[in-house]
């Protein structure tokens, strides 16, 4: 389909490369290398998150909340190897979560007569709600609060081994 061509890119492959050439290289070694990249990486969440918030669009909302998700794991791949098995794990479900999201857009865009090329807006999701199965509305809810990180859904569990494993390497500044 149409809309698989707009899905975003997979940056599983990227940020493992990067965790390995880093760690192998000890490029992380430099204490300003670390503190600059987690900087960058705290301002991709912030940025990333008041833009996909601004959006009226699902597509464009959901493109924004992946460079959100991005910064996490830019934030993660700082600690090198220690956090390899949590951002595998984050990204993998978030990977699984967006498959999910999109799917359910193109399916309430056919339900909805829309063109496929086109977007869902914010608002049409009460229209949604009303002519798609219940099921399927379900599912779009739990795929939403998985990536914004609510409990008790994956994406909580993953942001949370992630921020775990930051503290644990002692990566927070106190004021």
């Amino acid at each position: 389909p149409a809309s698989l061509d707009r899905a975003p890119a997979p940056y599983q492959t990227l940020f493992c490369a990067l965790l390995l050439s880093f760690q192998t290289t000890q490029f992380w070694s430099l204490s300003y290398v670390r503190e600059v990249a987690l900087v960058l990486g705290a301002i991709t969440i912030v940025v990333g998150s008041l833009l996909a918030w601004s959006q009226k669009q699902l597509r464009r909302m959901f493109a924004y909340s992946s460079i959100v998700n991005a910064g996490y794991v830019a934030v993660a791949v700082v600690m090198g190897t220690k956090a390899g098995p949590s951002v595998f794990l984050y990204l993998l479900v978030y990977g699984l979560t967006v498959i999910g999201i999109f799917s359910l857009i193109e399916n309430f865009m056919r339900i909805l007569g829309k063109d496929p090329n086109g977007d869902l807006e914010i608002s049409d999701l009460t229209e949604v709600a009303k002519k798609s199965p219940k099921t399927l509305v379900v599912f779009f809810v739990m795929g939403v609060f998985s990536l914004t990180g609510i409990p008790p859904f994956p994406g909580f569990f993953t942001k949370y081994l992630l921020l775990r494993d930051l503290w644990e390497s002692g990566m927070y500044y106190s004021c």
